[in-house]
């Protein structure tokens, strides 16, 4: 299932600007539409995605694309942000617009992007920095997506599920007696990827396929990066689909 795996891409914020010593994590980071008064831009930030709805993911797509979603990007750009010093978000805008459309699905691109923007003058110096601290807390970082690839293979006479959101996923010790096995599910990074950043890739492949549960859980070290594996399962008649599992 991972042989001849594609290289994993560096991260997909991408920066245009002069990065200044870190003053804020990303939680704390202020969204506003216009530059405040005593603020300087110090430049932009922009990432994308592209999401295939009415399909199942390609073999190999990079976790971001699996589970291509708004709250995902500005997760990454609030990383970004603080990195480079900013304090605010300033005219943040994500959009999407239709790229394809076939008969059976629809592939979507997803951007969202900002100007960031620090406090100058007698504002700067009144606030403390915070250089080295890099994260709120132990936490996966959202640009671990870009390094994340995802396959899976389905289990024969399976068809395409209704896609769920990562925290109604469950991972349980033993597949429940009303599911169906979907597939083989595998999460890998070569590296740019924690172990937990790759266990929660799991759940978030796992819902884009339309599994409610996940068995055989593994996660293992493989060079500088982690290789999760797991057992995707959904109850064998759909809410979505059956009236009768309602």
């Amino acid at each position: 299932m991972v042989a001849g795996l594609p290289g994993c891409a560096t991260t997909g914020v991408l920066f245009e600007g002069h990065a200044e010593p870190r003053m804020a994590r990303p939680g704390d980071l202020a969204e506003v539409e216009t530059l405040p008064e005593g603020y300087d831009r110090i430049g932009r930030l922009r990432a994308r995605c592209t999401l295939v709805e009415g399909a199942r993911p390609d073999d190999g797509a990079r976790l971001i694309d699996v589970d291509c979603t708004e709250s995902r990007l500005m997760a990454a750009l609030r990383e970004r942000a603080a990195e480079v010093g900013a304090e605010v978000l300033v005219g943040r805008r994500c959009r999407s617009r239709i790229s394809s459309e076939s008969e059976t699905a629809t592939e979507l691109d997803i951007s969202c992007d900002a100007e960031v923007a620090r406090p100058t003058g007698d504002a700067l110096v009144r606030r403390p920095l915070v250089s080295g601290v890099m994260a709120d807390d132990d936490a996966p970082r959202a640009d671990e997506a870009w390094h994340i690839r995802v396959h899976f293979s389905p289990a024969s006479g399976v068809g395409l599920r209704p896609p769920r959101r990562a925290d109604l996923v469950r991972e349980v010790p033993f597949m429940p007696g009303a599911n169906l096995r979907l597939g083989d599910l595998v999460t890998r990074c070569k590296e740019g990827c924690t172990k937990d950043g790759a266990r929660h890739g799991l759940m978030a492949a796992a819902g884009r396929l339309g599994a409610s549960d996940v068995v055989d859980v593994r996660c293992v070290a493989k060079g500088k990066g982690y290789l999760c594996t797991a057992t995707a399962t959904a109850p064998e008649a759909d809410p979505e689909l059956d009236p009768r599992a309602r």
